[in-house]
């Protein structure tokens, strides 16, 4: 049984069919895609999220104790065969880049930005249009990088471990962003008694905007204006595809519906209505920024996806 405590804590137990005898057996603060069972019953095999890539573990239902599997690669989705002697598991490997489109002619083709071998995205473009800080995989490990906007005097601003989701401050001085610590990091209350995510606040002020943290994805809004103000769904706007594929401009917000996972669209704050700028041939990945002056747009894509399925005889 696995037992989620927030969105980096994860606690497994084991139990019986009815539920009654709980044994709690470790708790991991990375993102669990699946778990099998060996055949004899005594080790449970997890697959973890972990930066750079995925790991598969063995943990012994006895004690708790932990192992990585010496694989050559890691991996998702285990399963085993049932004498227990052939581990399966998949394999992906992909490649995330960062885009730039001109909104002004969201026709043109996009140039690919900041390139890099390893994955990248999370691009964001500073107040005062100068710089873009963005997520990167290039030193091997997730971390916030900063460049000039067209792209020189790249430079690495995180070091002390994974990081990612860049986020200017108003006079473009500072760049907050995501660490995850030893202990998976902390969840906190920011406003008005609500667990918030992603929030984006408007450009006057008056409002922070956020997705709800359940399956339809709604955006909401918050008044600043009153400590007692509660959330309110953003009139007309269709639900987003992900927490992290959203920006809020002036006039409205550029986002990824959920029924069009490859489009990007505009929702205007006057109008309510919703009106698509241009699709993609690719899977969109996280992060969506717009240029102070409204004219170009950061965005990335998945541009190569490839997933096998891997044997492992003789597991056990």
């Amino acid at each position: 049984m696995l037992c989620v405590h927030s969105t980096t804590s994860f606690e497994y137990f084991v139990t019986d069919f009815q539920g009654q005898s709980k044994r709690p057996l470790t708790m991991i603060h990375e993102f669990a895609t699946d778990l099998a069972w060996t055949g004899d019953d005594k080790y449970l095999i997890l697959a973890r999220e972990l930066d750079p890539g995925p790991e598969l573990n063995e943990l012994r239902v006895s004690d708790g104790a932990m192992r990585k599997l010496s694989l050559s690669l890691g991996g998702n989705w285990p399963a085993i065969s049932r004498d227990g002697r052939k581990l399966a598991f998949s394999a992906s490997m992909g490649h995330v880049n960062i885009w730039r489109r001109d909104l002004l002619h969201p026709e043109a083709a996009p140039v690919q930005t900041y390139t890099s071998t390893l994955d990248q995205n999370g691009a964001q473009y500073s107040p005062d249009g100068k710089h873009v800080a963005f997520d990167s995989a290039r030193s091997g490990l997730w971390s916030v990088w900063m460049a000039d906007t067209d792209g020189s005097n790249l430079v690495q601003i995180s070091h002390e471990g994974p990081a990612g989701f860049p986020r200017w401050s108003p006079d473009s001085q500072r760049v907050a962003f995501q660490m995850k610590d030893r202990n998976g990091g902390h969840a906190a209350i920011l406003a008005a008694s609500q667990d918030i995510i992603e929030p984006i606040e408007s450009a006057d002020g008056r409002f922070l905007y956020f997705p709800s943290r359940n399956a339809n994805a709604l955006t909401m809004m918050l008044s600043l204006d009153r400590a007692d103000a509660a959330p309110q769904p953003v009139a007309g706007i269709p639900n987003i595809s992900f927490e992290h594929q959203w920006a809020v401009v002036p006039s409205g917000i550029y986002f990824v519906p959920q029924a069009a996972p490859r489009t990007i669209c505009f929702y205007d704050f006057a109008t309510r209505h919703t009106r698509e700028i241009f699709k993609t041939d690719r899977e969109l990945s996280d992060g969506i920024s717009v240029s102070p002056d409204g004219r170009y747009m950061l965005y990335s894509q998945l541009d190569e996806n490839n997933s096998n399925i891997m044997l492992v005889s003789n597991f056990h």
